[in-house]
């Protein structure tokens, strides 16, 4: 099996045990971040009052555009796993423009974006989570 990945190496194929671990991983951090998301949906309210403190968190013109934020921030979380797991794949693979390229491509429409909704769309706090 060393031999045959050693040659799917040096021919520039991955070895089949490879692809099965990024599968694997790819898969884990759909689910870590689908659960992570559920959490953050579920108990934005809770969980910011504990980050900021009770004092900060009774202030409803704070707390509610932060709990909106959260909230729509969070739905990126499965993605964003995903990315970093197929970014670090791809590195190991000694592929290191494309996880540039795609970092990048995201800068650039995050930013891009960010513009469109607050500033052309008015959308303030949400527009910026978007």
């Amino acid at each position: 099996a060393a031999a045959a990945a050693a040659e799917g190496a040096a021919a520039g194929r991955p070895s089949p045990d490879s692809e099965s671990v990024v599968r694997i991983a790819a898969r884990l951090s759909l689910a870590c971040g689908l659960l992570a998301m559920l959490v953050l949906v579920a108990f934005a309210p809770p969980l910011l009052s504990l980050y900021v403190g009770a004092e900060t968190a009774s202030n409803a013109a704070i707390l509610a555009p932060a709990v909106a934020y959260v909230r729509i921030r969070a739905l990126s979380l499965p993605a964003a796993l995903l990315s970093g797991v197929l970014s670090a794949a791809l590195l190991g693979a000694k592929d290191s423009l494309t996880p540039l390229l795609g970092s990048a491509v995201a800068a650039v429409c995050n930013v891009g974006l960010d513009l469109v909704g607050v500033v052309l769309l008015r959308q303030g706090v949400p527009g910026a989570a978007r």
